[in-house]
């Protein structure tokens, strides 16, 4: 996963920017917006209102003020000139006047010593423990988990290396640059999945992972952690590129490759028998510029622009021609992941991947072909495509990236996810927050409710319909005139709110019911439920409950495994349930769960994972409600909580926690995976000091003597730690007192701190509500 572009000369080539014009604020622009813990410009400093300002500056920026997305078409101020650009899986590296800067995902120490988790902007590679820099870099590649760059002809790599592509032997990790032995001075330099190669004195050399052939030495080792040069006698290679477990390189003026053979990225049948060692394929005779993805090849040939392979892991294509939109033969060309970038310099196409924003073209949409140009881009010189991202080098002078930006890679100071809560504007009277799929929501003490993120069905209440709207601002829901907010829910694109009178109103998407009204579209702005006065809202995936005066339960929307204790399968109309003295209500993914003033509670629907806690764990759902048992003496339940699209529940009583349900992932908080059919206690910490909790799908959250603690699934860091390694035990985030509140989404969570309202996790759409920290679908231009 080298993600390179070889040319007659190699296109690796200009930009990044030594101090960006358009970047730097002016007074009151408002232009840069920061986060606690993100840098900016020098002579600048971050304010509480979330953006950059000059000492100079007595103004402050509003909290709904545009978003602080450059421009795009300006060239960079002072730009220097970049001589070396690459990207790997999620993280990019630029060499620029011989000094070598990187940024993104450094959880295998790819990025160089010294480095946090991630790096959301570039930063200089120091090559000693020391922070020690050198400014004779000459050329980088990016690997899936590594780098290596060339200096003064010598090659020096760093980051993961446990099948030896960083030349080490047994040493998992390597966050030192290390020398790779080679006989003479290398030439070229690409890097893989998990190998890399260098072209010296003519001939090829090649180390790391060879269980495919890529090592191209037709050896049957599975690994090698020296170089060893190709099977071949010739010494006229001139230049190298790797994929994911693919290597090709030129000789002659002809294209040869070998590795894996699957998908046909190697251009030919995958029966073939010599895929380690190189072997040319007829078509690619002459071939000029190519570059190598995940799984997929494309080259300039005698035919035009040429691709092979597959971007989506589906059967793979033989080589076939590719039609860029009035253009002949592509002056730039670019491999990733899922994508593949093409054109000009002046019109460059995307096409494979999208739903990251990848295409470049201002959508969430994929491409199958080149149909739409990346929108803004001014003319470029170079592109390096990574996991699901891609960066450019201007002709002017500077860079500019699109696509995801989970780990920083884009190199706008922020990311897509958050590793630690990070806070959502200035206001300090927060009083509730609701996080969903990919939407969030809160009410203020003044009863402003607001939505920020995904917004594809009018969950954010946006009055207007249209495509997604990656909105990372909150921005206020319109409602009925002098309407005051107490409470939100959020589920999967829709959301559901109550006023101070008790008075229930729900919008976005409703192909469920789960608005209460109709069953079919959507309605993007606050609709009534008629269901009377609501004390307690609860919301699934695509269905809702409340407690109603009775108290009495009211449920509508999906009913798939009775989640909601309905008789049949789904209605758009609130039905009554059996009247209780029911106070707390809480929904999960087939299943729910409440509980009276008294203390006593019931389960009902799905019990695969033992999620109704009855001790029993039957396989066929049911809309019966089953007694859970909190233990003796019975006292009253203080919280519940079901997780969102997932089968666990937890319930807080007399201070203590007690959680049941499926165990994957550690989601009950027990120290092993283990599913529990009947509650268990969470004994850490060990005093009865609970007062919040919240489940997500796979992971819980939950306030402890006014401490933010979480545990369970952390893939995409919803518990706001760096490390994508799972936890066990309830695993303090943020010290308190002042935390309040806590709400877990699908792959996101916020919750409030004296009245500030912090959100981390992933943030594809912007749920996390930090400025720029979301996928870019039109160029960006990373950070000085």
């Amino acid at each position: 996963m080298t993600f390179q572009a070889r040319g007659l000369v190699t296109a690796l080539l200009i930009a990044t920017a030594a101090a960006t014009g358009c970047y730097q604020p002016r007074a009151s622009d408002c232009q840069l917006a920061c986060v606690e813990g993100t840098r900016c410009p020098t002579g600048f400093t971050c304010r509480a209102d979330g953006y950059c300002h000059d000492p100079a500056d007595t103004t402050s920026c509003a909290i709904d003020a545009a978003p602080p997305d450059v421009a795009v078409d300006e060239p960079d101020a002072a730009a220097a000139t970049t001589t070396s650009l690459a990207a790997g899986a999620r993280h990019a590296c630029a060499v620029t006047e011989g000094r070598l800067t990187c940024w993104g995902d450094n959880a295998r120490g790819q990025l160089g010593p010294g480095r946090a988790a991630y790096e959301p902007a570039p930063r200089e590679v120091a090559i000693s423990s020391g922070g020690a820099v050198t400014t004779d870099w000459t050329q980088v590649a990016a690997g899936r988990e590594f780098t290596c760059g060339r200096r003064a002809g010598a090659v020096y790599c760093w980051g993961a290396d446990e099948s030896g592509q960083v030349g080490q032997v047994a040493t998992p990790v390597v966050a030192i640059p290390a020398r790779i032995t080679l006989p003479a001075a290398a030439t070229d330099l690409c890097a893989g999945g998990h190998h890399a190669c260098a072209v010296v004195g003519g001939t090829v050399q090649c180390w790391g992972d060879d269980s495919a052939g890529q090592l191209g030495d037709g050896s049957a080792a599975i690994a090698a952690h020296m170089p060893r040069a190709i099977a071949s006698g010739r010494t006229d290679w001139t230049d190298v590129a790797c994929g994911e477990a693919h290597t090709c390189a030129r000789a002659g003026g002809d294209l040869y490759c070998w590795g894996d053979l699957g998908n046909q990225r190697l251009g030919r049948p995958a029966t073939a028998t010599d895929h380690d060692q190189p072997t040319a394929t007829p078509a690619l005779l002459g071939a000029g510029r190519y570059a190598l993805g995940t799984s997929h090849t494309c080259a300039e040939t005698a035919s035009g622009l040429t691709c092979w392979g597959t971007y989506d892991g589906s059967n793979g294509l033989p080589p076939t021609a590719v039609r860029l939109p009035g253009l002949v033969a592509p002056a730039l060309l670019s491999a990733g992941g899922r994508d593949t970038c093409a054109g000009d310099g002046t019109t460059i196409y995307c096409w494979g991947g999208g739903s990251d924003g990848d295409a470049g073209d201002g959508t969430f949409d994929e491409r199958a072909s080149a149909t739409s140009a990346v929108a803004g881009l001014p003319p470029i010189v170079a592109l390096a495509s990574g996991g699901q991202f891609t960066c450019a080098a201007l002709a002017a002078g500077g860079l500019r990236c699109w696509g995801n930006n989970s780990h920083g890679q884009l190199g706008t100071g922020v990311a897509a996810t958050g590793f630690g809560p990070t806070r959502v504007g200035t206001a300090t009277d927060w009083m509730a927050v609701a996080a969903g799929d990919e939407t969030t929501c809160g009410v203020t003490a003044a009863g402003v409710l607001r939505c920020w993120g995904a917004n594809l069905r009018g969950e954010t209440g946006d009055t207007a319909p249209g495509p997604i709207v990656d909105e990372p601002r909150p921005v206020a829901v319109p409602g009925v005139p002098a309407l005051t907010w107490v409470d939100v829910v959020a589920g999967q694109r829709f959301a559901c709110g109550r006023n101070d009178g008790g008075a229930t109103y729900c919008w976005g998407d409703a192909i469920h019911g789960q608005l209460g009204s109709v069953n079919d579209g959507a309605i993007h702005a606050p609709a009534q439920v008629s269901i009377g006065g609501a004390s307690e809202l609860a919301r699934a995936a695509h269905g809702a409950c409340a407690v109603v005066t009775g108290p009495a339960r009211m449920c509508w929307g999906d009913n798939t495994d009775f989640a909601l204790g309905l008789a049949t399968a789904q209605d758009d109309a609130p039905i009554e349930m059996v009247t209780g003295l029911w106070e707390k209500i809480a929904l999960g993914a087939g299943f729910g769960c409440a509980v009276g003033s008294l203390g006593d509670g019931v389960c009902w629907g799905s019990d695969r994972d033992g999620q109704r806690g009855d001790g029993v764990g039957v396989t066929s759902p049911g809309a019966a409600e089953t007694p859970i048992n909190l233990g003796t003496p019975v006292q009253p339940v203080t919280a519940l909580a079901a997780a969102f699209r997932g089968t666990h529940a937890c319930a807080i009583r007399a201070g203590g926690l007690w959680c049941w349900g499926d165990g994957n992932g550690y989601a009950l908080g027990t120290g092993d995976d283990v599913d529990r059919f009947a509650p268990s206690p969470v004994t850490t910490p060990a005093t009865p000091q609970w007062t919040a909790v919240s489940a997500g799908a796979r992971a819980t959250c939950g306030v402890h003597a006014g401490a933010l603690y979480c545990w369970g699934t952390n893939d995409a860091r919803q518990l706001g730690v760096a490390s994508v390694d799972p936890i066990s035990r309830p695993r303090q985030i943020d010290a308190g007192p002042g935390w309040t509140a806590v709400s877990a989404g699908t792959t996101h969570a916020c919750g409030i701190k004296s009245g500030a309202l912090y959100c981390w996790g992933q943030s594809r759409f912007g749920a996390i509500g930090v400025r720029g920290a979301h996928n870019h679908a039109s160029p960006v231009a990373p950070l000085p």
